[in-house]
């Protein structure tokens, strides 16, 4: 089982996220690649909600596919391109990944950056999972 730590002797969480996720021995541990916005059929989701909402829609079915769910994620960290889409973030983050509730949030990293791998993309999710 995984243990979600939020120190008292710093600042609680300024969203949903855990400041701390401890996995136990022996746990297996699944490391998501960077997602983008991009469908199965190769294209490029349309606007900034279509493109977030596919990153983390893509997030989604790697865990799915590997057996884990969203109670499994420990960490992620996300690179946007545009300040103006945090709020949009936020909403297809929930959409996808509803308020965990008791088992907790992940650890999380959001970081903006001047650009990405294709300048078209204004997003990208990476995750890790574990599961004992």
């Amino acid at each position: 089982m995984l243990q979600r730590r939020n120190p008292s002797s710093i600042a609680a969480p300024l969203g949903r996220y855990t400041h701390g996720v401890e996995a136990p021995v022996g746990a297996r541990f699944l490391f998501v690649s960077g997602q983008v916005g991009i469908g199965p059929d190769g294209s490029l989701a349309e606007g900034p909600a279509g493109q977030i909402e596919r990153a983390f829609l893509n997030v989604k079915a790697v865990l799915d596919d590997n057996g884990y769910t969203q109670d499994d994620l420990i960490k992620t960290v996300t690179f946007m391109t545009r300040r103006e889409d945090i709020a949009v973030l936020r909403e297809m983050r929930e959409r996808v990944f509803p308020a965990a509730g008791a088992a907790g949030d992940p650890a999380a990293t959001l970081i903006f950056v001047a650009g990405l791998a294709d300048s078209e993309w204004v997003v990208e999710v990476e995750a890790v999972a574990a599961k004992a």
